[in-house]
């Protein structure tokens, strides 16, 4: 069998691109077994991305292609970080910053590659994304439910929200593409997106529940109004891939079931009480106070204010990137206001608030344009109303990954076309014609 030299690349950048986004989960899934390999597992991701983007450059002969709205992007990117870097000089944050800062610009930089490879495979981004979250909240559970057999529980213990942010982006990405970019039967896609949304209600997560039910249902609603001018018809199942992985879900259902069904209802009511909770806080009539999360996140929503509208100096130039945690807790700690925007303003004043309002205006605005918009700007919208209630700029690298997956395939439709099909001298040909 040939080796496709251009689309393996593509394939393998794919790969990097899922283990780059999902590299913090994996640092703290390997801190459970007290593993420690030795070496920045982010970092290293980060260079092999390069690697194989150069080498994917290179078999274009070194050609860019980028719109001119796209340029106007990277323009916007560009003073972001040039306006953060200059609000680092009067922050009080001693090490924070600079962290915050790295892990910004890393993010930002790598997650571009898309918008000059028009040829990455959105398909197989969606597919090993959804499957790599799943089994990785599968095994969070497995943890929570066990968490006696494992040393150091309590450093991972709350990463549920971080699995539910990303399990419900991988869903939606299911939702709304499983016919037209996955190609998928529809009883395959309605098994794995029910065993997903089953695992989201169990993780706890109100939040990324939530926005996941509001995105679908006002995503839905506004493609049955608008309709496809092309529908694909869902592929017929030819029963063996669904066969397989119903036999897996129900053997590891029944064996978890049997193995720890106890510690596994225990769980399951604890999630669902965060639900009634969380239904109690927005009952006026009620006095409960939302829970600890609920309660520390108003903190940070009214320091954050004050902060912002203290005078007219912070309300321009913000008070410092990465100041946050110094100003509310008096010393240096990874914190932040839970509301990007927000975050934006307290720490780069509305200058740096603008400039960010900006990029994404401008990013969904082109995603509307883009051949695969059906799919990306649902998935956007849910990371976009996770950022309202938690998250950091540290932490934007899954957003703005799919903002430039979306805008990064304008050129082919659905992104489903590989590194072989692209002639640079027959383009050139065709250009002077």
């Amino acid at each position: 069998m040939q080796l496709r030299i251009p689309q393996t690349l593509s394939s393998i950048t794919i790969w990097l691109l899922v283990g780059y986004m999902l590299s913090g989960i994996i640092k703290n899934a390997l801190l459970l077994f007290d593993i420690q390999a030795g070496f920045d597992l982010t970092l290293v991701l980060a260079l092999l991305i390069i690697l194989f983007g150069s080498l994917m450059w290179m078999r274009r002969g070194f050609a860019i292609k980028v719109e001119r709205l796209n340029l106007m992007l990277l323009v916007l990117f560009a003073l972001l970080i040039t306006w953060m870097s200059i609000s680092m000089v009067y922050s009080n944050s001693e090490w924070y910053k600079y962290a915050k800062f790295f892990g910004f610009c890393t993010g930002v930089f790598l997650v571009l590659i898309p918008l000059f490879f028009d040829t990455l495979n959105l398909s197989l981004y969606s597919r090993v994304y959804t499957y790599l979250t799943l089994f990785g909240s599968w095994f969070y559970i497995f943890v929570m439910t066990r968490y006696e057999l494992f040393e150091f529980f309590f450093e991972v213990k709350d990463m549920y929200l971080y699995f539910g942010k990303m399990l419900g982006t991988g869903t939606i990405l299911l939702v709304f593409g499983w016919r037209r970019v996955l190609h998928w039967s529809r009883s395959k896609a309605y098994l794995i997106i029910f065993c997903c949304i089953l695992t989201l209600l169990a993780l706890g997560a109100r939040g990324p529940f939530i926005f996941f039910v509001a995105v679908c249902i006002v995503g839905l609603f506004i493609q049955l109004l608008v309709g496809n001018s092309e529908r694909v018809k869902p592929r017929q199942s030819s029963g063996r891939v669904l066969t397989l992985v119903l036999g897996i879900v129900a053997l590891l259902g029944t064996v978890m079931l049997i193995t720890f069904s106890d510690d596994l209802l225990q769980l399951i009511l604890r999630s669902f009480n965060r639900y009634v909770v969380l239904f109690e806080f927005l009952d006026i009539s009620s006095e409960s106070d939302g829970g600890k999360s609920i309660d520390n996140r108003v903190q940070f929503i009214q320091h954050t204010f004050y902060g912002i509208f203290e005078s007219g100096y912070s309300f321009l130039f913000g008070n410092g990137f990465g100041s946050f945690g110094m100003d509310f807790l008096g010393y240096e700690a990874e914190l932040y206001p839970h509301n990007l925007f927000l975050e934006a303003w307290y720490e780069m004043g509305v200058i740096g608030f603008l400039l960010l309002f900006g990029i994404l205006t401008l990013a969904i605005w082109q995603l509307t344009k883009s051949p695969i918009g059906f799919i990306m700007i649902p998935a956007v919208s849910f990371e976009l109303l996770n950022f309202l209630k938690s998250g950091s700029f540290a932490d934007t690298r899954t957003l703005f990954l799919l903002i430039t997956l979306g805008l990064g395939f304008s050129k082919h439709q659905l992104g489903l076309h590989n590194e072989t099909d692209y002639e640079p001298h027959k383009e050139t040909y065709e250009r002077s014609e």
